[in-house]
């Protein structure tokens, strides 16, 4: 079996603040292979964009402090890269759909522009080529009239419409990582749908991985080959798609996928009440570090639960859960 093209181990970040140093990810590890989708899931504040942000180390440092672990692309440990390393790699072999489309271009330049300055940095084309690949990508991101959109400015554009360009700029490169942080954030659920088809799509034609960020699991459902969940900047369960929601191994995870929306009605005709978890996430700052961070919320919490960190252990093939409570 070949080697992960991407390989997180260990990552430890954090924050330096007037309170002390803010723990917002703390050992999370994950792989990827070649051509697959991973999802990464969990609550806003649980991690996720800060571990997709270190990727590229796009975190300015300080307040962000690095102080753990690798992260292995093709074998390569990027918190070991050097600026210079990182610039090539940006925008070229990796590339990333940040999560507000209405403020990630920028509104003085020309769609055009902003795309035909990754395609002549990484590709080597001229201004024409460069031009022409650009309307290309955009039609191929299913943009109508694209040489028009190509010649326009972001403020001319709906959310949707900047989202798609964003998707099209990311993948003008042929980049071999995709990370989408968020991509279907503040779009209606049409657009959202159409977004995420579009990143499947792509995918397939280019082989491209995707790391696929969201706090929702519906969203992942039909994406990721595989989903890491986490919580208080750590990873509480990780599994295949289908083992995952076929058979949640962690309190956590079932809370979650309870608080999907569900449309269908009850037998009386009436709709159940939304679920919610009970609580707030911790304050970083103030977490106990002999508990388990999930405990004051979670409703199958024991005393051993408050006593001490929980294990990272296998209750099945390749899937893993920090809980006390969890058997194979």
């Amino acid at each position: 079996m070949s080697e992960p093209l991407l390989s997180i181990r260990g990552l430890r970040v954090g924050f330096r603040t007037e309170h002390g140093l803010a723990p917002a990810v703390e050992g999370v590890s994950y792989s990827v292979r070649q051509g697959k989708t991973i999802g990464i899931v969990g609550e806003s504040g649980s991690g996720k964009s800060v571990t997709n942000l270190s990727i590229l180390r796009l975190i300015p440092s300080p307040p962000c402090e690095i102080g753990a672990g690798e992260i292995l692309f093709e074998g390569r440990d990027l918190l070991k890269a050097s600026q210079r390393e990182l610039r090539a790699l940006r925008g070229g072999k990796i590339a990333m759909i940040f999560q507000d489309p209405m403020s990630s271009l920028h509104p003085l330049m020309r769609i055009s522009a902003q795309m035909m300055e990754l395609t002549r940095l990484h590709l080597g084309l001229d201004k024409p080529a460069a031009k022409e690949h650009s309307i290309a990508m955009l039609r191929k991101a299913g943009i109508p009239d694209p040489a028009r959109i190509a010649d326009g400015y972001p403020h001319l554009l709906s959310g949707g419409m900047r989202q798609r360009v964003m998707i099209a700029m990311a993948l003008s490169t042929s980049p071999k990582l995709l990370i989408a942080d968020e991509p279907t954030t503040a779009l209606d659920v049409t657009i959202q749908a159409l977004i995420l088809d579009l990143i499947r799509r792509l995918r397939d034609e280019t082989g491209t991985t995707v790391v696929l960020t969201t706090h929702d699991l519906g969203v992942v459902a039909g994406m990721a080959d595989r989903v890491v969940v986490m919580y208080a900047g750590r990873v509480f369960e990780t599994a295949p798609a289908a083992e995952l929601f076929r058979n949640p191994g962690n309190p956590y995870t079932r809370a979650l996928l309870r608080s999907i929306p569900d449309v269908a009605s009850t037998g009386d005709g009436k709709r159940e009440k939304l679920f919610q978890i009970p609580g707030l996430p911790p304050v970083l700052t103030n977490m106990n570090a002999n508990e388990c961070p999930f405990a004051p919320r979670c409703p199958d919490a024991k005393a051993l639960c408050r006593e001490a960190p929980p294990p990272f252990v296998q209750v099945g093939p390749d899937h893993f859960s920090l809980c006390w409570e969890a058997k194979a």
